[in-house]
Formats: structure tokens, C-alpha cells, sequence
């Protein structure tokens, strides 16, 4: 059984959602020069692309986030909605504009580059949310994303009681917000360049990502995961560390993988599942996620992810 193990497994995503524009160049990006693109909207950020594919592992989510009193914000609570995560904790801003992110994506569905307009997040304050401490405690596993202010995210940490917290690091920009409350995280999930971030060990490799996540491991977390793009994933616990493979994946976008990643590990470790079939499920979810448009899949059902755990290669367990 997973130390994070709850049969009736209630989860509460703090962090960001807020609107995208995804940009697709039809040719390879240059820059510095006109780049001909398709471009479309959709709902996105991090915490709710973790808390979309999460609620389709049929769990309670609930969203704790701002918005702003606008058209954007008004699409973003209504798609929530939609998806049945619980929205009372969301706040709504009369005076900051929801969030944008622009990403430019490759012909190749690389991540060229992003854009963001994200100040909303910082009225997340600990003021502001102490009000709802009891209301939190409502949720045994709490997934945190760095788009809030380091401030709360420590406070969160300190005040988290009985509740497990799962780290997002967002981006190498935003992980040092972790920094200080990386003490109080029961599990972290980030790529390379956050893992360097946060533990001084420079990720160019698995061998590499394989120390870093074993420093990461002493400043706090129980388990911490490195993910690798194509050269897979690497864990690091007390009871198990190893190197996880990706199966053959046909990449369109890679727009939101990382967060189907967390999501489908999370979704695992909470029904019970060890670290071995978590790290399985993540691969085989950010897999499919790549191989569609946007970062959830509307319809991925428990089928998909099993016949694609089925064609991931063996991993190599230390």
C-alpha cells in the first residue's frame, strides 16, 4: 500500500486556472521573425489541468484559485463546473484580470516558448486564505503549484495538520518558491531544470537526476520524482529508487504533459497503488496527453491507460 493510501481519496488542488492560447507554428520556430501559426483557447493552468485529469480518475477534486470578475474568469468557473470539481474555494477578483498564458508551440509540438500574465495569483495571500484553514482540512491530500506566493505556500506547509502535500514546482522560475516549505512536502514532482533549482545537483542525465532526487528526499519530501521528457522518469524514496521508460509515443503536444503526469501518479499513489504502478500510470497518461490536442484528454478512460502501461518497457530499480 501507498503511504499516501485513502480508499475515499478527497483531494485539493491549489493553484492556478486561468485561460490559454495555444499557438502551433506550422513551420520550425524562428525567432526574432514572423512565425506563421494556428491558434486556439482553452482552459488550462497548471492546478486545473491536474485537477481535470485527477477528477477523471473519478476522486473528489476541489480547486482553490482566483479569478477575475470577467468574461475569462466567468468560462474558467463554468468549466469547473462542468467537470464537477468543487469551486466554492475559488476566489474572484474585482480588480485583477484572469490569467492568460500564451504558449508557441513547435511544428513539432516542442514548447517553444511561453508567455504569462498571472500577477492574479498573488492575491493568494495567507491573509487571505486563513479564513478557510477548516475548510482545507476537509481534503487528506493537498496538491500545491508554485504559481502561488512563496509566503502562503509556506504557511500551507506549516499548517497543513493531518493533510499530505504534494509539490508542483510549475516552472524552473516559479520552484524556488518551494524553497523553504520543501521541509513540509510529502512528495515532489518536477523536471530536470526544478530539480536543479532546488537541490543544487545539475540534471543533465538519469544518473544525474537520480542524485538529485536523492538529495531532494532529505530536505523533506518522502518520494520525490524527476521527469525526463523522453529519457522517461526517475524516483526516489526510502523503500524504492529506479528509472522508468516511456513507451512509443506519437508526440502532437506536449502542452500540459508534465501536469498529466502528476495527475495520473497522484491519482495512483491515492487509491493506494505503490510507487512502481504510479510511476507506471503517470508515463502511460502523459503519453496519451501528448499524443492529443490540449492538455486533458476529455474521455481517457482506465482502458487507455492500462493497454498503454502494457507497452512500457521494463524499468531499471536500484
Amino acid at each position: 500500500m501507498s503511504f499516501l493510501a485513502n480508499p475515499t481519496s478527497s483531494i485539493l488542488v491549489f493553484g492556478a486556472m486561468h485561460m490559454d492560447k495555444l499557438a502551433h507554428c506550422i513551420r520550425p520556430f524562428m525567432a526574432g521573425v514572423s512565425n506563421p501559426v494556428k491558434s486556439e483557447f482553452a482552459v488550462g493552468g497548471v492546478g486545473f489541468n491536474i485537477a481535470r485529469n485527477l477528477k477523471q480518475r473519478r476522486l473528489n477534486i476541489g480547486m482553490v484559485s482566483c479569478v477575475g470578475e470577467d468574461p475569462d474568469g466567468r468560462y474558467v468557473k463554468k468549466s469547473a463546473e462542468e467537470w464537477s470539481i468543487n469551486i466554492h474555494l475559488v476566489q474572484v477578483s474585482k480588480r485583477k484580470p484572469t490569467a492568460t498564458y500564451t504558449a508557441i508551440l513547435n511544428n513539432d509540438g516542442e514548447l517553444a516558448a511561453g508567455l504569462s500574465e498571472m500577477d492574479i495569483y498573488d492575491l493568494l495571500s495567507v491573509e487571505r486564505l486563513e479564513p478557510y484553514l477548516k475548510d482545507f482540512y476537509r481534503y487528506p491530500y493537498w496538491v500545491i503549484d508554485a504559481n502561488l506566493p512563496a509566503e502562503t505556500i509556506e504557511w500551507l506547509g506549516k499548517h497543513k495538520g493531518d493533510s499530505k502535500i504534494l509539490a508542483a514546482p510549475v516552472s524552473v522560475v516559479k520552484a524556488e518558491r518551494w524553497q523553504l516549505a520543501l521541509e513540509n512536502a510529502d512528495v515532489w514532482i518536477g523536471n530536470g531544470t526544478e530539480a536543479t533549482v532546488l537541490s543544487g545537483v545539475l540534471v543533465n542525465d538519469a544518473e544525474s537526476a537520480q542524485i538529485a532526487a536523492d538529495k531532494l528526499i532529505t530536505m523533506g519530501p518522502k518520494l520525490a520524482v524527476i521527469t525526463l521528457a523522453a529519457d522517461g522518469v526517475v524516483v526516489s524514496s526510502e523503500k524504492t529508487r529506479g528509472h522508468w521508460f516511456i513507451p512509443p509515443t506519437e508526440v502532437k503536444d506536449v502542452n500540459g504533459a508534465g501536469d498529466s503526469f502528476f495527475a495520473g501518479f497522484t491519482a495512483a499513489l491515492s487509491k493506494g497503488f505503490g510507487v512502481e504502478k504510479a510511476a507506471s500510470m503517470g508515463i502511460s497518461v502523459a503519453s496519451l496527453t501528448t499524443e492529443n490536442d490540449g492538455p486533458v484528454i476529455k474521455d481517457l478512460s482506465d482502458e487507455m491507460i492500462e493497454a498503454r502501461m502494457r507497452q512500457l518497457p521494463d524499468p531499471v530499480i536500484l
